[in-house]
């Protein structure tokens, strides 16, 4: 659901607190269990990564005690596979392998191919940590096997970064470096900025351990600033320790007293971070080395000053202002040309991280609706429910997004079939939502309130909605507009706010008065009767009264349609000769025509002229609302 998206989205602390407030009464209302089980793992799992380490590994282990009970193997292995994760965070790289090991064991046959590459993947890091060379090789090469093999090019990178650090922490650098330019040219090909920056951050490494600081640093400085960009902290710290020994190799005094000074930062806010109560021999460990960091950055300013003391006492005047006037020149044209190279490498940078980012960010919602969607869809009874529960019936619903703010809903109670099409305000998102409070009052009004009657349920739906809104504090005037009607055998009795019943009969069981009614329509053997709602809608409103009730005996052969306006206000009509170029309306008229011409035929037909006729009037126009449609004879 959505609040899973969101968790793990890496949201702030406190935003993440405040989606999870939301989400854990609507959790534990729900009936889904697996929708409760992902939210309790995935939280844990999140609470870990926000240093909160009490609460997220009891609920890992609570889940994963469910999930054995449940024999649920897939969800197991990712639970090992996240407190692994986490003891290899904490330096605890002896339990961390168990449970990689137990996960990688554990891990069902259908798995994904990159579900079980990653985990081989720091199978194989692991085994490297704790010196287990070989087998840390192996498992490695398998993982970048499965990837190759899948075409999981967006991810062989990591698995080329990981190899290459092995070989380097052996001393092959050959084959250390032969791994980083394998995965410098496939970053690049792909756009993985992550995994061309950290080949990038090795490649700088390996030429400063070399010696050749002068090559090493433009490598080196990429990578630190694009993690700096991204607040990758825990690449920073390695990053930070290397790039110190390049600028000292190279005699920048401001850039290394700068870089003292962030990685002093970052100390700060790592261990400020983790939260960890009792850490004491980790606190003991943070104020050791920010004194020593403290000591190393005073030691750095006095060999400066020495050095500075004892050129300016070496120097003859003459010489001095010579050197001081090429190194201006020197300096200004490398600053002229490094901040015009920078404005170019940002700007290519940040247009690929906004378009990464916005692709992202859209899946990710997209996503999102589409769940709402589910969740939505298993609010209302299925289109087989309703069309078996009537002689013949058809439902036509036709969202204008993703999710709806229409919807139908039917009920029963002992020998009475309740149903209604219902138009919320709003369509998309803030229709939905409307749509899942406005479906509770209805279904409340029944079960709870043992209500059967059209108008008396308005009455309690109405009250239950806005005692809802009124909760927020503010006039919220959000609501339905509803066709409501029971039917218990021939008879029908209906209640609607601000929507119809249209009833077709024969004409010859309709009096010449009834047929001469305004709203009312004659056609070819059969005559549409409408039976308008009150004109108030279920919500808040300035002038309240209670829903009235029409009760019709139903005939052989008659046929009810419950509908709402969205089929009515379309625009369209540019392929039958209108000539605006946003159509018009399709308007009541045109659809009580429709409904005339077509009632002789079977319910499916109806069901498909209906949805041609619709397309085709809407043709390349945007359609403009909801579609809820319910034809049924009983």
């Amino acid at each position: 659901m959505a609040i899973t998206w969101l968790m793990r989205s890496h949201l702030p602390v406190e935003e993440f607190e405040s989606w999870v407030k939301i989400a854990e009464p609507l959790i534990k209302r729900s009936k889904n269990d697996s929708v409760k089980f992902d939210f309790k793992i995935t939280q844990g799992a999140t609470r870990l990564e926000y240093g909160q380490y009490d609460i997220g590994m009891e609920l890992l282990l609570d889940g994963k005690k469910e999930g054995e009970e449940n024999l649920d193997s897939q969800a197991v292995t990712w639970i090992d596979y996240m407190i692994g994760r986490h003891y290899f965070n904490q330096g605890d790289k002896v339990t961390s392998l168990e449970y990689i090991k137990e996960s990688i064991n554990m891990m069902p046959a259908n798995s994904s191919p990159l579900k079980r590459a990653s985990r081989y993947m720091v199978y194989g890091v692991l085994c490297v940590q704790n010196d287990r060379i070989d087998e840390g090789i192996q498992n490695q090469l398998i993982g970048l096997e499965m990837k190759r093999a899948n075409k999981l090019w967006n991810h062989i990178t990591v698995s080329l970064n990981n190899l290459a650090e092995v070989y380097l922490k052996i001393g092959d650098t050959i084959k250390s470096i032969e791994y980083i330019d394998r995965s410098l040219v496939l970053a690049d090909s792909i756009q993985d900025l992550d995994g061309l920056m950290y080949a990038s951050f090795l490649k700088g490494s390996i030429l400063q351990k070399q010696g050749d600081f002068r090559t090493s640093l433009p490598y080196l400085e990429n990578a630190m600033k694009w993690w700096e960009n991204e607040n990758r902290l825990s690449n920073l710290t390695r990053g930070y320790e290397n790039i110190l020994i390049t600028y000292k190799g190279l005699g920048k005094k401001n850039e290394t007293i700068e870089t003292l000074e962030k990685f002093m930062a970052l100390k700060d806010t790592l261990f400020n971070s983790a939260k960890i109560e009792g850490a004491k021999d980790i606190e003991a460990k943070y104020e050791s080395e920010k004194k020593e960091l403290e000591i190393l950055k005073e030691k750095q300013e006095r060999e400066w000053a020495e050095k500075e003391t004892r050129l300016t006492k070496k120097t003859e005047r003459q010489n001095f202002i010579i050197f001081i006037i090429v190194s201006l020149f020197l300096i200004i044209s490398i600053i002229y040309l490094y901040i015009r190279f920078k404005n170019q490498r940002r700007d290519k940078n940040t247009i690929l991280n906004q378009k990464l980012l916005i692709e992202v960010r859209s899946q990710e919602i997209e996503d999102s609706i589409i769940y709402a969607k589910r969740l939505q869809s298993a609010i209302m009874p299925t289109i087989e429910v309703v069309e078996n529960s009537f002689k013949s019936a058809f439902v036509l619903y036709t969202p204008k997004d993703i999710v709806a703010g229409d919807f139908y809903w039917m009920d029963r109670v002992a020998d009475t079939t309740l149903i209604a099409a219902a138009d919320c305000t709003g369509h998309g998102v803030p229709g939905a939502m409307v749509s899942v409070v406005c479906t509770n009052g209805l279904n409340s009004a029944v079960r709870q309130h043992g209500l059967t009657e059209p108008n008396a349920i308005l009455d309690k739906t109405r009250e239950i909605v806005v005692g809802q809104f009124a909760k927020s504090g503010k006039n919220v005037k959000d609501g339905m507009d509803i066709s409501l009607c029971s039917i218990k055998n021939k008879t029908l009795k209906f209640s609607g706010a601000n929507n119809p019943l249209w009833l077709v009969r024969k004409t010859e069981h309709v009096s010449t008065e009834d047929q001469q009614i305004k709203g009312n329509m004659v056609g070819e053997g059969y005559t549409l009767i409408q039976t308008k709602g009150d004109k108030q809608p279920i919500g808040l409103s300035d002038h309240q009264s209670p829903f009235n009730q029409t009760e019709i005996e139903l005939l052989e052969g008659d046929i009810v349609y419950l509908l709402t306006d969205g089929y009515a206000d379309q625009f369209g009509g540019i392929n039958e000769g209108v000539l605006k170029a946003d159509g018009k309306k399709f308007k009541y008229s045109r659809m009580k025509k429709l409904l005339l011409d077509n009632c002789q035929l079977p319910f499916d037909q109806q069901h498909a002229i209906l949805k041609q006729t619709f397309d085709t009037w809407q043709g390349d126009l945007e359609q403009l609302d909801d579609v809820c449609i319910i034809g049924f004879s009983v």
